[in-house]
């Protein structure tokens, strides 16, 4: 595929609008002011990055792989892309959310805090999620629940080079089993066990989808079909909803519809792409809003605040 080909035009100001919507997600969730339709629904906006990241690494691998020792360089890449600026946040909250603890110093730093650090800065989020006395007469204590997806990113990093040797025209049918089994275990789990359903294995296809729009170009076809169908679809879910069997085809040509909807301004933006940074950040800012009472009829007033510094 050529440069020019290979670049998903509108991807830039795509992530940015879907990290606001992350945003405004969370927000209604934190502080209950509002319910979250479809237009706010963080679970598209995430599936959505994760077609996105499937694309970027055809991209960006298929560069790297022709090098010597390009494997490497992709898993360094990648490795110090997420982790870094975790680490980064996870000490900071650290430090700086002892201004908002209930607790004294003495108090505050002990075993929990100590389980925090190393849970959070290994992806292990899920192990301890909350700081001692921080956000205690919140309606959540997590201190940052946006974390619980980039394991899920680095196992894909992890998995990638093998699910790139299966996007060889000779076998691509074998992606196309792992598209089909990741969807089967995503619609079995999802009443039974959802969170299990929201792992690696249940959001495999949307990485997959991202890989195969790249394989077959599809995103450089069919443009006013998909522009047409994708906001179609993005109406009726924003009024009706949308069910879990329909996500497959429909999240990643709502995204592409987004795209090229939003193609003038990639240029404009692509210097600009916040959108990791805001996904970082913005669940602390909102629970320090919370706990400070900065909430009271004045939502949109905090999503500015949530989106402002990380810019």
């Amino acid at each position: 595929m050529d440069n020019k080909a290979a670049y998903l035009l509108g991807g830039t100001p795509a992530r940015l609008l879907l990290s606001l919507i992350v945003v405004a997600s969370h927000l209604g969730s934190l502080t209950g002011l509002y319910r979250n339709k479809f237009l706010f629904d963080a679970d598209f906006a995430v599936s959505c990055f994760f077609v996105l990241s499937g694309f970027a690494m055809m991209h960006s691998y298929g560069k790297l792989q022709t090098q010597v020792n390009g494997w490497k360089a992709f898993y360094i890449q990648r490795f110090f892309r997420i982790m870094l600026p975790v680490w980064v946040l996870v000490a900071l909250q650290v430090i700086l959310l002892y201004a908002v603890s209930a607790l004294p110093l003495s108090q505050y730093v002990n075993e929990t805090t100590g389980r925090y650090v190393l849970a959070n800065a290994s992806l292990l989020n899920f192990l301890q999620q909350s700081l001692p006395g921080v956000f205690d007469n919140n309606g959540s204590a997590v201190v940052n629940g946006s974390l619980w997806t980039l394991k899920i990113e680095m196992c894909f990093y992890a998995a990638f080079p093998l699910l790139f040797l299966l996007a060889k025209p000779k076998k691509i049918v074998w992606l196309w089993l792992l598209w089909t089994l990741s969807v089967a275990y995503r619609l079995l789990l999802h009443q039974s066990h959802p969170v299990m359903s929201y792992q690696l294995p249940g959001q495999l296809y949307f990485f997959i989808s991202g890989m195969l729009l790249y394989h077959y170009g599809w995103h450089q076809q069919c443009r006013k079909w998909i522009l047409v169908v994708g906001w179609l679809w993005f109406i009726k879910n924003c009024i009706w909803g949308y069910q879990i069997i329909e996500t497959p085809l429909s999240f990643p040509l709502i995204l592409l519809a987004f795209c090229h909807s939003l193609k003038p301004l990639d240029g404009l933006l692509r210097k600009y792409d916040y959108s990791f940074t805001v996904y970082l950040l913005h669940w602390p800012i909102i629970q320090v809003a919370v706990h400070l009472f900065l909430m009271m009829g004045k939502k949109w007033q905090v999503f500015y605040l949530c989106y402002r510094p990380c810019c």
